[in-house]
């Protein structure tokens, strides 16, 4: 009689649906590698702990190739990236992607974990709510200081729970891949622009037309050139001296590309000017303010916190809104007025 012999079956893969935890720790092997095709979804993880870093979806043609994931800083709070105000600081935790080859129509959506601690904590350090929670972009490094990249916010955002202890996945989509950029979480901002110039706000999105657009009730309608703006149809929009009425509009630019029409980041337009007080504490020189101009109506006004000098006002002055941070005092003279329109 002849036998067969034993069965054997080698290479198992095991698939489930739990849950990875999330990485919320220093670690030396906080990163990993992996190929990123066209139209691939990958899932980056420490590959000690098994807890999962990052996700990414490549919604294009494009062959990202070999790509890495890095958790460059963690934490359970906030921290400064473009400047000194509390409410613009992103999250301690910092996540750094780098792939080989780079297109700048190249789509794709991102998405970031963050435990109940990660996102409470940021919320308490920033004064934010939840709702503001969008994510960042930046090919600057946004676990440093002062970064030099600008901050890109996705105009595809989602929130999700993630398991069940109160965990989030936050998704969002760009354009665009170089060699090296660096995402988390934030609050949107238009930086600290000066009233009275002009104000440039470019893609660096390639393609054969652009076309910039303002966000409206209805969506995002085009613009044209006319006496506040010009370069419609190019990488950079400018917008000449925005009257008060055109703070807090947001723009994108409509991109033609070789992988059919793509959108840019959005763009906020805010008008703001820090107190420095390096001169003196006299709030009408022009010298103590971030744009070397004494804010008007049109001006967002931080008063931030351990300047040389402590600002006090001599004057009647209107202006936009007002924040005075913990550690500093606005002193306002007798027969002085300080009106502000957005108390």
């Amino acid at each position: 009689i002849v036998k067969s012999p034993a069965l054997i079956i080698d290479s198992i893969v095991l698939k489930g649906t739990s849950v990875a935890p999330i990485q919320t720790a220093m670690h030396p092997h906080n990163f990993n590698e992996a190929y990123i095709g066209p139209n691939d979804t990958v899932h980056f993880y420490n590959p000690v702990t098994k807890n999962v870093i990052a996700s990414i979806e490549n919604n294009s043609s494009f062959d990202f190739g070999c790509t890495t994931v890095e958790l460059l800083r963690t934490g359970n709070g906030a921290m400064q990236a473009y400047d000194a105000i509390p409410g613009n600081n992103v999250s301690e935790k910092v996540i750094r992607v780098t792939t080989t080859n780079n297109n700048s129509a190249a789509s794709y959506k991102i998405k970031l974990y963050y435990t109940p601690a990660e996102i409470n904590g940021w919320q308490q350090a920033t004064g934010n709510s939840f709702a503001d929670i969008r994510v960042v972009k930046s090919t600057g490094n946004l676990s440093l200081p002062n970064v030099t990249g600008a901050a890109q916010f996705s105009s595809i955002n989602s929130k999700s729970a993630y398991g069940t202890f109160g965990s989030y996945v936050f998704s969002a989509g760009f354009t665009g891949t170089t060699n090296s950029a660096t995402f988390s979480i934030m609050k949107p901002h238009g930086g600290l622009t000066c009233v009275d110039t002009i104000v440039t706000f470019k893609t660096t999105i390639v393609g054969s037309n652009y076309q910039w657009q303002l966000k409206t009730d209805s969506g995002f309608v085009n613009i044209n050139a006319d006496s506040v703006y010009s370069n419609t149809n190019i990488d950079s929009l400018q917008i000449i001296n925005p009257a008060s009425f055109y703070y807090g509009n947001i723009y994108r630019c409509q991109i033609t590309t070789n992988f059919g029409i793509v959108y840019s980041e959005e763009f906020m337009l805010k008008l703001r000017m820090l107190w420095t007080g390096i001169v003196s504490t006299a709030w009408e020189n022009p010298l103590n303010w971030s744009c070397n101009k004494v804010p008007d109506e049109k001006t967002d006004v931080v008063i931030l916190s351990n300047t040389p000098f402590t600002a006090s006002l001599n004057s009647v002055a209107t202006i936009r809104s007002l924040t005075i941070f913990s550690g500093s005092d606005l002193i306002i003279k007798s027969g002085a007025v300080l009106n502000i329109i957005k108390p």
